[in-house]
């Protein structure tokens, strides 16, 4: 099996595992609990056609990975024995968990859904990231965007991370840059559960690890724990 479809089944594992954690810890509704445990299970389903037809899991070069997940879904009746209202607020939650930021439209359960799913789906990502940078994972570059490793990284992604404002992934221009983007996220945790998470496995500790050191760099940690833990920025 080639790595990148082997680590996205992995991947949609650990999602569905980390989604269990969170819905507990949040203390949602059994009905909650299921949709999101839904979620989680299709969110990247598409991943593995996007992989067999463009070898790459970079969506600005293939398709949305998120609503063709959802079209995928639907279209192969895995839900078919839902009521029509469920299957749309998953498949609604499915399309927004990879959009930059979500749809402004969503609301109530639809909304937590969506939250849910795209917490979850970040905080495996941290561990994957590191696991594969550090060797844990056999190379591929299509487990890294394609994106080359240099010993720079982007000034304007940089500032993003300050600012907590979302990046689009086309103006990634290395892995330093795919790194700082992930310390975006932190302003992105939508559950109090999904930022505990994250603090309490050291996932953030361990990615700033492999990050050039200068005076922007030091910089991050404290802000990071600041946002982890509620603390002022």
């Amino acid at each position: 099996m080639a790595v990148p479809v082997e680590q996205k089944l992995l991947h949609t594992e650990e999602v569905c595992s980390i989604t269990e954690q969170l819905s507990e810890k949040e203390q949602v509704t059994e009905l909650n609990k299921f949709r999101f445990s839904v979620c989680a299970l299709f969110h990247d389903l598409s991943r593995f056609e996007q992989y067999t037809r463009f070898r790459t899991f970079r969506d600005a070069d293939s398709f949305d990975h998120g609503d063709k997940s959802a079209e995928l879904m639907l279209s192969g009746d895995f839900i078919a024995e839902l009521p029509d209202s469920e299957k749309d607020l998953i498949a609604t939650a499915i399309r927004a968990h990879n959009k930059m930021t979500i749809p402004s439209n969503l609301t109530g359960d639809v909304l937590a859904a969506a939250k849910m799913v795209r917490d979850a789906d970040k905080l495996s990502i941290l561990g994957i990231i590191y696991r594969y940078l550090t060797g844990q994972i056999p190379h591929d570059p299509t487990m890294k965007l394609d994106l080359p490793e240099t010993d720079t990284y982007s000034p304007s992604i940089y500032q993003a991370v300050i600012d907590g404002s979302p990046v689009n992934y086309a103006d990634l221009r290395s892995m330093n840059d795919f790194l700082l983007i992930l310390c975006t996220w932190t302003a992105d945790l939508n559950y109090r559960a999904s930022r505990h998470y994250a603090a309490e496995h050291g996932l953030y500790d361990r990615l700033l690890s492999l990050l050039p050191e200068d005076d922007n760099t030091k910089r991050l940690p404290e802000l990071i724990r600041k946002r982890l833990t509620g603390g002022a920025v």
